[in-house]
């Protein structure tokens, strides 16, 4: 025999000889070499391994003796060859279990060996090793698992060896004979080496592919184990497609397969598996339905199957067919064809089950599929005769058709519309068959129609004598079929709109539908308008159908499209809440279909709308409705951009238009803002729009927010000073929408663009340049306002312009725009040359410092953070060792108004914030975060106290549009743990030390007075809470429940809210937590609850009231029932609360309460 490989330097050649019993390894020794070495392992090591295998509780000392084994071989003397040879003795004794053990090392050792201990020539010897003794049968198990870790080797050659390893599992081996293990181990073995490569050379060899498939046929036959049926069901497939044509055994193949039909599995309890019932179900069908080959011997068995009365083997069965349609051959289904449309059209019409409904929906439109397999459609849009031709499609529609006719004749519309549903199964099949049943039921259906409403003008007739409700009844009807047979019809046109070349042409659909649509589009349009206030299902049904038929391909022209979106429009505007979700949904589909039409016809409609709002009569619902509407189909992309240029921005810039302002001018102007902001996330930025976006709509944002603090109407001009805004953008809440959107378009450009924009901007507030708006092209002339003086904008303060004393205070709340533009650009971002950016640093801060007004708001300090943050480093330390320290010492000035301490604190705080976000944790960090704890304890200034509380929640959150990621911030991804875990012990620290210094008892829970500043520690905590992620607040929780308890009596509503919902979250997170202190957390948020206390507003009375209600549903019941009689007794008064929203949480925790039981 010639040598099998080379071994090693230093090796031996060798070669095997082997019959069963005894081994025996024949070593070619080169010339060279003197005497012959013992190349045996030690068998010491061996014998370790043997000897603890003897004891099944030993698993220590089997790991420790197959450790020493790879070790000797990887780092010492011993290769895989001398292992077998050491283990000689064992592999060939009498003594079965010991042969098994040597196996078992043997298969074990291979997986742990890397490539060059495990050489392809070793591989080879094992191979023809194992299968050799596949006789041996105590040894099977592990000669099975060493093949299988052999077989995945990298050193394997799959082509060399799989024949033979096949050859011996499938000829040498009676698989079912064994345990479970042992033949899923025989079968993912056959399963890596069945791969198609190998069953194509089988193929070539017809001996060979006719041996295979019966041995296969045997090795799966009686298989029930779940995991050995999944792996038998994936090669069951590949055998068969490269198999089944070259063998005389298909039907014994089908039949091994189809025996398991309908296969029945409930996964054990804890599903240790993890195969499902649908995972075998699904695996069948593909086996059953593998080669048309199959199509004789399972049609007839499928039938019986779906005329059985079991509701799983009917759904199997329909699932089934479905496939085997698209695979079996037309001739194998003709014979039955009658017979398995009757028992489909009952499953569909009468089943009770919905998903056998479907099922047979689905299988009906596979059977009329293959029936139309390879006719051209085009042959039906051009003849207007179907019934001329007899294709087989026509004649198994023929009893439905005449069946539908009959139905809708007599008004016998439930099984009209089961019918269309039969009938939007076959349009869905294919093209043919769509237009097809198009050409045959939409004639019927339309002329009916026609008809009544002829009967309808003509008098009264017997048909006209029907009731109301007879009369809905068969319109919702007409509607639904009419809707079923377009539905299907859309579906087969968007199937071949990926074929190349498209079956059928546009011009050619636009003429066959072009008989159809009028009536169509007449007849859905007055079914919405009559349905639109009968209720929510009958108005999204019309709307629905009539989406159905706007976006069918090639039907509608742009005229009816519009006409379209006008109905539904109405039928929107005038419905109740419920279905208006849904009808907005049809509106953006349409959208999304054709979105030129809807754009033309919505800035037509909603430009009038639009105009300045004067009064608060012009604040209708219908406009709130036409926002809302403007916010869904804004998202669509082609329709962003017209809206913003022409509908929402030009309103934007019309707003303040008069003074005094008009009553809801702002609730009109924040709706406008969010319809923007949402539009602006639609735009392709920074793509197409980016370009757009910098040079127009960006200055068009800015021009209507600063406009009005530089052009004074006649009536502002007439006024010393002003108590309400100059503008709906002085109010508070409508600015920081308005900053939110300039900060949105501002970060969505690219860093080139945002430069000449940063440029533009500073020209504008240092200089007072106003030319940023000149070129303007949104918005028209129309919408200035009349009769103004210009005034010079220096909102700064840094020229000597002279600016009326009534619109200094609104030009100064107007850098909150700036901001929002300069904390939104990226690093790299400069200045423009002229100015340096320490000078620009320096006037900000100066201006943040003397704000004594509170004119500048935020505004100054976000400037100075945001350059902080992302500027150099060097930067930042200048500032806090040169800067900060005057800011510093101006908070704790106590001589200083409250007002100039606040602006300082101002200052400080987000300074802090741009320090924390990088994380650093350096002296600096350090330093900041122990002075705000600090400053919690001042007595004297409490509100100053309250607001360094509040300031702590500001460092952790994120602002709407500063310091931020999205804003190209540098911001560290675990900045809230650590600035947590730097807080929180100070905070608590702090706590306590006031409360051992208070007169007050010792428990944590003692009420505070005024004067106490235990609650500032507890509302920096309560601000902080939210905003930690929810691992860390978990971990620090146990220490911090005595303080979360003692914030629910602190007289701060704020606290108490932000406490009870953190209370929630520990509730439905740690409820183990909670139940520590159950009998404190039970009797304090009851307290909450009462109305009778000021401090418990409704906002805190709902929050206490839903912490209860969790409760119940979180703790066990011999937890809670010792509180449960108290708990209902305290309810009753919540329960006449004078606020519906808090009846209402009170109705729902009686409940909660009142029903748990052991």
């Amino acid at each position: 025999m010639a040598p099998v490989g080379a071994a090693p330097e230093g090796r031996r050649e060798w070669e095997v000889k082997s019959d069963p019993f005894p081994l025996v390894i024949v070593y070619h020794v080169p010339q060279t070499t003197g005497s012959i070495p013992d190349l045996r392992m030690d068998s010491r090591l061996i014998e370790n391994y043997l000897d603890a295998l003897a004891s099944s509780q030993d698993t220590a000392g089997q790991g420790a003796a197959l450790e020493e084994i790879l070790t000797s071989i990887s780092q010492g003397p011993d290769s895989l060859l001398t292992l077998v040879q050491g283990l000689e003795s064992a592999l060939t004794g009498d003594d079965a279990s010991r042969r098994a053990k040597g196996v078992k090392l043997l298969a074990t050792v291979i997986p742990r060996l890397d490539p060059p201990h495990a050489p392809p020539a070793a591989l080879a010897f094992l191979v023809n090793f194992f299968c050799e003794r596949l006789s041996d049968t105590p040894c099977v198990p592990w000669l099975l698992e060493g093949l299988h870790n052999v077989a995945r080797a990298p050193g394997f050659d799959s082509a060399a060896h799989a024949n033979r390893i096949v050859g011996a599992l499938l000829g040498d081996l009676h698989i079912q004979s064994y345990q479970q293990a042992t033949r899923h181990t025989a079968f993912k073995l056959l399963q890596a080496l069945l791969t198609d490569a190998y069953l194509a050379t089988v193929r070539q060899s017809p001996s060979t592919a006719a041996d295979l498939v019966p041995q296969f046929i045997q090795a799966m036959d009686s298989e029930k184990d779940p995991r050995n049926l999944m792996i038998c069901f994936d090669l069951f497939p590949r055998v068969v497609e490269a198999l089944a044509d070259t063998t005389d055994h298909t039907e014994d193949l089908f039949e091994v397969v189809f025996c398991y039909f309908p296969i029945t599995f409930k996964p054990p309890p804890g599903d240790a598996l993890g195969i499902t019932a649908d995972d075998l179900k699904s695996a069948l069908r593909r086996c059953i339905t593998a080669t048309p080959a199959f199509g004789p011997f399972a049609i007839d068995p499928l039938i019986d199957k779906l005329a059985s009365s079991s509701g799983t083997a009917k759904l199997d069965a329909l699932q089934t067919l479905g496939e085997a349609a698209r695979v079996f051959a037309l001739a194998d289904f003709q014979p039955h064809l009658a017979e398995l449309f009757g028992l489909v059209r009952e499953e569909v019409s009468q089943s009770s089950d919905e998903a056998r409904q479907l099922e047979g929906l689905r299988t009906l439109a596979a059977l009329f599929a293959k029936l139309a397999e390879g006719r051209d459609p085009r042959t039906l849009l051009s003849s207007s005769d179907v019934a001329t031709d007899r294709p087989t499609p026509y004649e198994a529609l023929t009893p439905l058709i005449d069946d539908f006719i009959v139905q809708v004749g007599d008004a016998q519309w439930t099984k009209a519309v089961d019918s269309s549903r039969l009938l939007k199964g076959v349009t869905q099949s294919c093209l043919y068959n769509a237009i097809l049943v198009c050409r045959l039921i939409l004639p019927v259906l339309l002329t009916t129609h026609t008809q009544n409403l002829a009967d309808d003008t003509a008098g009264p007739t017997i048909s006209s004598a029907l009731t109301g409700t007879d009369e809905e009844d068969s319109d919702r009807a007409r509607v639904e079929i009419l809707r079923n047979l377009l539905d299907g019809t859309t579906t087969a046109l968007r199937n071949i709109q990926d074929e190349v070349p498209t079956p059928v042409d546009e011009t050619s659909l636009r003429a066959f539908w072009q008989p159809y649509t009028e009536d169509i589009y007449h007849l859905l349009a007055s079914f919405a308008h009559r349905f639109a206030t009968r209720g929510p299902a009958d108005a999204s049904l019309a709307c629905g159908a009539l989406l159905v038929a706007a976006v069918l391909p090639h039907a509608f022209d742009t005229t009816e499209i519009q006409g379209a979106f006008l109905v539904m429009h109405e039928v929107y505007l005038v419905a109740g809440p419920v279905p208006r979700p849904e009808l907005l949904a049809c509106l953006h589909r349409l959208a999304e279909v054709h979105p030129e039409p809807v754009r033309d016809v919505t800035l037509d409609l909603y430009r009038p709308k639009m105009e300045p709002v004067q009064h608060a009569s012009q604040l209708s619902p219908v406009l709130d409705l036409g926002l809302e509407l403007l916010r869904k189909l804004g998202t669509v992309d082609q329709l962003a951009r017209p809206y913003l240029e022409q509908l929402l921005v030009p309103s934007l810039l019309a707003l303040p238009a008069t003074y005094p302002l008009p009553t809801g001018g702002d609730v009109y102007a924040r709706a406008v803002l969010e319809t923007v902001q949402t539009l602006i996330g639609a735009l392709s930025l920074p793509g197409r729009d980016a370009a757009w976006a910098g040079e127009l709509l960006l200055p068009a944002l800015l021009r209507a927010a600063v406009r009005p603090t530089y052009q004074m109407t006649t009536e502002v001009s007439t006024r010393s000073t002003l108590d309400v805004p100059v503008s709906v953008f002085g109010n508070q809440d409508t600015s920081e929408a308005l900053a939110g959107c300039i900060a949105d378009v501002t970060r969505a450009l690219p860093a080139d663009q945002q430069t000449p924009i940063l440029a533009a901007i500073y020209r504008l507030y240092v200089d007072g340049d106003v030319g940023l708006f000149a070129s303007l092209s949104i918005g028209d002339s129309e919408t200035a306002p009349k009769d103004v003086t210009t005034v010079a904008f220096d909102p700064l303060g840094l020229r000597d312009a002279t600016v009326p004393d009534a619109l200094r205070p609104h030009q100064r709340r107007s850098l909150i725009f700036f901001a929002a533009v300069y904390a939104s650009l990226y690093p790299e971002v400069t200045l423009p040359e002229y100015q340096p950016p320490l000078d620009l640093l320096a006037t900000l801060l100066d201006r943040a410092l003397h704000d004594t007004m509170g004119h500048y708001g935020d505004a100054p300090a976000i400037c100075v953070a945001s350059w902080l943050n992302k500027g150099p480093s060097a930067v930042l330390d200048q500032f806090l060792h040169e800067s900060l320290p005057a800011v510093t010492r101006q908070v704790e000035n106590r001589d200083l108004p409250h007002l100039v301490r606040r602006a300082a604190l101002t200052v400080y705080l987000w300074v802090t914030k741009a320090v924390v976000q990088l994380a650093r944790r350096d002296a600096h960090q350090t330093a900041l975060v122990d002075r705000l704890v600090a400053w919690l304890a001042d007595t004297e200034d409490t509100e100053l106290a309250s607001a360094v509380a509040a300031g702590f929640g500001l460092l952790i959150r994120d602002h709407p549009f500063a310091l931020t990621r999205a804003a190209h911030a540098r911001v560290k991804l675990l900045y809230r743990q650590k600035f947590f875990g730097q807080c929180l012990p100070g905070l608590v620290a702090g706590y306590r030390r006031q409360h051992t210094s208070s007169d007050t008892p010792s428990a944590d829970a003692s009420p505070v007075t005024p004067a106490d500043p235990r609650p500032h520690y507890l509302l920096a905590l309560s601000h902080m809470l939210p905003h930690v992620p929810k691992p860390v607040l978990m971990a620090d929780l146990p220490a911090l429940m005595p303080l979360l308890l003692s914030s629910l009596t602190v007289p701060e509503p704020e606290l108490r809210i932000g406490t009870t919902n953190t209370l929630y979250v520990v509730a439905l997170d740690a409820p183990q937590l909670v139940a520590q202190h159950l009998g404190t957390v039970v009797r304090s948020l009851l307290a909450l609850t009462h109305a009778r206390d000021p401090h418990n507003p409704m906002g805190v009375r709902t929050a206490a009231l839903k912490c209860l209600a969790v409760l119940p549903q979180t703790l066990d019941y011999e937890v809670i029932h010792p509180y449960k009689d108290d708990t209902l007794r305290a309810l009753r008064g919540p329960l006449d609360d004078k606020k519906r929203l808090v009846r209402k949480e009170a109705v729902v925790c009686r409940n909660r309460w009142f029903t748990a039981a052991g």
